[in-house]
Order: structure tokens, then sequence, then C-alpha cells
């Protein structure tokens, strides 16, 4: 499905005039701080949970976690028809953490409409293997964003997020991310039916070996007795979902170790690139401000943000990653002036990669601010 970037604010939302008002029917107050779950203004209700501790004008933030969010766990290429190709394994090292990530991908039952030589048409259903792709990677935002409102049990071991295929649907057309009912439908399949393993060693030196799904005990009830949904005794007048979110999101938000990032700039980006390098700068560049530059480097990019390996021609794979600063520059949150080094063979002139140095503007910083500021809060809250 195609997603077209729309003119955003500070905070990624976007700024259609009937679009920022149907939210809240006027304008957004100023941000203030949470000492306590705050409502939102407009027809939702919806309440904040103190966990995340975001300012309450600020709807367009999200979180990334460490570990889970530092590894990529989304692919290009993501059907397979072919038991030997149902596991892909990643192993690689990003800012001090190696990893070996295996993702076995789940197995859909899709329905082909084959010609026949006498013109007729027959229909069969086929079991092929889906990895979580693009789709399901803005469901999985935009679920993680409803767990910022009280829709969501948030424990140590699990956070439960309720939601309706409405809502879902709607969150994801906000940003131009059109898919039907059932497309949105298959995406939570994938999502729950995949399998995530991390085996990581982190920058203290401890280990990490966790096994889930993307999302886990998916619940999807309909009150219509003609749905594949159906459960008797459901009131809404839409089908109701349920889910649980990866076990480290749980831990990691209970314990407030989580960032904030542009969420509504990351369902906008069209660029998987753009995607993947925002995400790594807001996971990762932690001191942002405007005088001081973060260098990294392809690889690092590679090993967090792109789940695929750096292509035959690193030189294309660097005019991609370029295009991805330009994107970066262009909705406000880099500085045009950038570097590009290559880094050279000691012998010979053969490039191994390339070093990218970038710069910050207010908007970035600003974001950078309040998830340090955010984080000292939780830990003040759970302190108490």
């Amino acid at each position: 499905m195609g997603s077209a970037m729309r003119e955003i604010d500070l905070f990624g939302k976007p700024l259609s005039p009937s679009m920022s008002k149907a939210n809240t029917g006027k304008e957004h107050s100023p941000s203030k701080v949470i000492t306590q779950p705050v409502v939102l203004g407009g027809r939702s209700g919806r309440v904040i949970h103190t966990d995340y501790q975001l300012p309450d004008a600020e709807t367009h933030l999200g979180n990334l976690v460490e570990i889970y969010d530092a590894v990529p766990r989304f692919f290009e290429s993501r059907t397979v028809h072919s038991l030997d190709n149902m596991n892909q394994e990643i192993t690689s090292e990003v800012r001090s953490m190696s990893y070996t990530l295996t993702i076995t991908a789940a197995t859909i039952r899709k329905k082909y409409i084959e010609k026949q030589p006498d013109g007729t048409t027959l229909q069969r259903q086929v079991n092929v293997g889906m990895f979580p792709g693009v789709r399901e990677e803005y469901v999985e935002k935009a679920i993680r964003k409803f767990s910022t409102f009280q829709a969501a049990d948030i424990t140590p071991e699990r956070c439960i997020v309720r939601f309706s295929l409405y809502e879902l649907k709607k969150e994801l057309d906000e940003f131009g991310h059109r898919y039907s009912y059932s497309e949105i439908r298959e995406a939570l399949q994938v999502l729950a039916q995949s399998n995530v393993r991390i085996d990581a060693t982190l920058p203290d030196g401890t280990s990490l070996d966790i096994s889930s799904g993307y999302i886990n005990n998916l619940v999807i009830r309909s009150p219509r007795r003609d749905s594949a949904y159906y459960q008797a005794g459901n009131d809404d007048s839409r089908p109701r979902c349920q889910v649980e979110l990866h076990p480290l999101i749980a831990q990691q938000v209970k314990r407030g170790e989580f960032r904030l990032y542009q969420y509504g700039l990351d369902m906008s980006i069209t660029s998987g690139f753009g995607r993947g390098l925002l995400r790594f700068i807001s996971m990762f560049w932690k001191n942002a401000s405007e005088s001081n530059s973060f260098r990294f480097t392809m690889m690092e990019f590679f090993a967090s943000g792109s789940n695929r390996r750096p292509g035959q021609f690193i030189a294309q794979d660097n005019r991609q990653l370029k295009r991805a600063i330009d994107s970066l520059i262009n909705v406000g949150l880099l500085k045009p002036d950038f570097r590009v080094v290559p880094v050279k063979a000691s012998k010979g002139r053969k490039i191994l990669d390339y070093e990218y140095e970038v710069y910050a503007t207010n908007k970035f910083v600003t974001t950078v601010i309040e998830a340090n500021s955010g984080a000292a809060r939780r830990r003040l809250v759970q302190s108490r």
C-alpha cells in the first residue's frame, strides 16, 4: 500500500485542518508535565498511563525500547513457499551489543484463483510462510501507540492492549496507510504467529535469550453472527481485539526504560531507510544538542535500522542512506549540513564502509530533552 508524506507539526501530527479538529475540535493547548493520568480533549476521553509520563498535548510521540527496537525485525520480501525458507537468522553487533536474531515466519492460508485451459477459474487455498513486512510494521506501531492510553494493562510481565478494528484502521488511515479490514486482520495474524528469538550479549556483559511472538494471545471478537470471530455476549457493535505486546516492551515500559520518539513522523515517512534512520538516531543519540554532531557508520545502521545486509554495491546503499538523511532534513529533524566519509581498505581503493556525521535541529533536541526528563520523572514516580 502506498503512503504519502503529509504536512506535520513538531511532533509529527498531520496538520490537515479536518484532521486536527477531528481529535479536539479546538486548537491544541500548550504541553504540560503530567503528574497524574490526564484525560485528552475530544470524543475519545482516553487517559494516558502514568507509566509513560507523556505531556498531554504530545499525542503523536511514541516509544522505543532497547534491545527489541535495536534489532531489525521487519522484511521487504516477506512471502515464502518452502519450509526451508521459514527461518531467517541475522547475527550482528550494534553499539556494543552483539546479537543473533532468529525470525520464524507465520503460516498463513491464502486463496489463489487459477484460470483453467477451458476458460473457467479454480479457487484453491495454499499455506504460505509470511514474515512481518511494512504492513505489519505499521500495525505493530499503532498498537503500541494505543498502549499509551488506558486501553492497556501494564505489569512487569505483560502489556495487554484492547482496541477495535475500526480504531486500528482509523489510526492507520490517518497517516495514509489505507488497508482493508481483511488486510489488517491478516497483519494481526502474521504478527501473532511469527516468532522472534533474540539471543544477545548486552554492553554490560549480561546475556539475554528470549523467544516470543511480535504480539501474543491475539483475540478478535465480533457481535455479528455471520462473522468468523462471532462471540455471544459481545455488546460492542464493532469487532474488538485484545493482544499482548512483546514481553520486552512490557518489562522496559514498566521500568521506565524507554525512549520517546517521533511516532507521527515514523508513520508518515515512506522510505524504509528513512524510518530506520529515525528510530536509530532516536534510540542511540541520547545527548543530542544543536552544537554536537552524531556519528555512525553504514554497517551500524544496517545492524539496527535495516533488516537486510548491505548490498553488493555499497555505493548504491550509500545513496539510499543519504536520501534517508535528506528525508529527515526535509521534515526538520536534521540540519542540511552533514558529512559522508568513505572508509577504505588498508590496501587498495576498495571502500569497506561509510561514516556519517549529522547535526540535530531544535525539533529533534526538544524530543530528546523530553525523553530524558520523562525518564527522570518515571524514576521519581517509581521511587515513591
